[in-house]
């Protein structure tokens, strides 16, 4: 019964977990940011640096 049990927790995880791996867009530098400025962000958004 725990096998039973374990394996069905098992499948219901791993039928959870999203497995498509999508890199984030960089989008294209505004002329006010300077050349050495990277892009620090992800999916949903990010910022251009400069340090």
């Amino acid at each position: 019964m725990k096998k039973i049990l374990f394996l069905l927790l098992t499948l219901i995880f791993v039928s959870a977990c999203d497995v498509q791996q999508s890199e984030p867009e960089i989008p294209n530098k505004p002329s006010e940011v300077p050349d050495k400025a990277f892009w620090v962000g992800g999916l949903d958004g990010g910022v251009f640096v400069l340090m």
